[in-house]
């Protein structure tokens, strides 16, 4: 997956067969024609761990409650290099329906600005894992000034351990 391009708090990547995913504050997929309070999702930044942010969707199909976490940090060994990141999970369960529900997990790495890992569950399904061979363009500009060399540090401003 390659990052093309990011306008503000919106993160449109690429995968391997040319789809286009628009993602907001780097981690949110909308769904087509989504209605949702955008200030919400990008409250998410600057990262933090233990911060979350929760909001509703509406589409003409239903409505769905997200909620994005972040869980941890994580220092992770993949083909590119070794990546301190921040673990992010984001939830989306559909209103009326708590048994329908998708868990992304997403290792973000804010050095390099690009999420380098991240995990599918779908109710009843098994994981989907994908991780990065090669880094795309990065994510620029929307780690709330978090630059390489920084450290990842927990809510109480104390770096957290790595793996």
């Amino acid at each position: 997956m390659q990052t093309q391009s990011v306008q503000g708090y919106d993160v449109t990547t690429v995968d391997a067969r040319h789809r286009r995913t628009v993602h907001t504050g780097g981690f949110f997929e909308p769904r087509d024609g989504g209605r949702y309070d955008r200030a919400a999702v990008a409250g998410l930044w600057p990262l933090r761990i233990g911060k979350q942010v929760k909001f509703a969707e509406a589409t003409r199909d239903g409505r769905w409650s997200h909620t994005i976490r972040i869980l941890r940090s994580d220092r992770i060994l993949l083909p590119p290099g070794w990546f301190d990141t921040f673990v992010v999970e984001w939830t989306a369960t559909e209103a009326n329906r708590a048994a329908s529900s998708t868990t992304k997990t997403y290792w973000y790495a804010p050095a390099v600005g690009a999420i380098v890992r991240s995990e599918v569950r779908h109710s009843g399904d098994k994981t989907l894992i994908q991780e990065a061979a090669i880094l795309g363009r990065p994510i620029g500009g929307i780690d709330g000034g978090l630059t390489a060399g920084a450290s990842i540090s927990d809510a109480a401003g104390e770096s957290a351990p790595h793996r």
